[in-house]
């Protein structure tokens, strides 16, 4: 206990509809700026530094797959295990992959400006 209450990040699971948990942060030097779950099973994230990692298990463990550079704060949406975005929240960097990041395109928006969230249509509505 006690990561709750002192500022330290922290990401929990729980199997027993909340009775118990586990600590499931990995083990990395920085906070996740980002956790989507795909399924019920993968779990991507991204940290501040620009890392991309993914779980396969639910987050109880976790691989580093790729790091971009000059992605300090980013925010990634998945639209399944392979198709992805990223943006930088303050240089408006934005990469895409197709095939879970093993490669990517990248390109700048415009500089100087700031998202606070990336959103997408998914044509349903």
């Amino acid at each position: 206990g006690g990561k709750l209450g002192n500022g330290e990040p922290v990401v929990m699971v729980t199997s027993d509809g909340g009775e118990t948990w586990t600590d499931i942060f990995p083990d990395y030097d920085n906070a996740f700026s980002n956790l989507q779950f795909v399924n019920r099973f993968v779990v991507w994230a991204t940290e501040r530094n620009g890392r991309i990692l993914k779980s396969d298990d639910q987050g109880y463990t976790w691989e580093l797959v790729r790091i971009l550079p000059g992605f300090n704060n980013p925010l990634m949406h998945f639209f399944n295990e392979n198709d992805a975005f990223i943006s930088d929240g303050f240089t408006i960097n934005v990469a895409q992959t197709n095939d879970a990041w093993s490669t990517y395109q990248y390109s700048i928006m415009y500089h100087y400006n700031w998202f606070s969230q990336l959103s997408f249509d998914n044509g349903l509505n």
